[in-house]
């Protein structure tokens, strides 16, 4: 349980979960009701239950991430779950590859959605425009017509 709310009649329920209820007894145009007890409430009726909270919080856990060692207290896990090697992210580029963290290193190597610095300007271009782009750049330089060699600002 995440987040635990309590409607007036007392039960603690999982705030995702009592959203999702709430979310489909408002399309039913229906009231809502707890799915302990049925008896109705009004959403913004809704309390944090703190005890519940506490208890919640102080609970050992595991990682569930497949190769993932990781233990700790339920108050800490989704601040791990933001560094865990293991976790299956979806690419941050744009190419929405799905993928474990720990592999984003070797994926960005040949991802055509990352971003890479300009060699002539500030400009992040993805790999796939890099190459056009620095060929059409405004701060590339320009060869000397006169064959010298040297290059000049455009």
């Amino acid at each position: 349980m995440n987040k635990p709310v309590s409607p007036l009649c007392g039960h603690s329920v999982c705030m995702s979960c009592m959203k999702t209820d709430i979310e489909v007894q408002m399309q039913r145009k229906s009231e809502c009701v707890c799915s302990i007890c049925s008896k109705p409430f009004l959403a913004r009726e809704l309390l944090t239950n703190f005890i519940v909270l506490g208890m919640i919080s102080r609970i050992k856990i595991k990682c569930l991430n497949e190769g993932c060692t990781w233990e700790g207290q339920h108050d800490e896990k989704e601040e791990h779950h933001k560094t865990c090697e293991f976790c299956k992210i979806v690419c941050p580029n744009g190419c929405r590859l799905k993928l474990i963290r720990r592999d984003l290193d070797s994926h960005n190597v040949h991802c055509k959605y990352q971003k890479l610095p300009c060699q002539y300007c500030s400009l992040r271009a993805r790999r796939y425009h890099l190459e056009e782009h620095q060929k059409n750049c405004r701060d590339r330089p320009s060869p000397c017509p006169l064959g010298c060699g040297g290059n000049f600002p455009r």
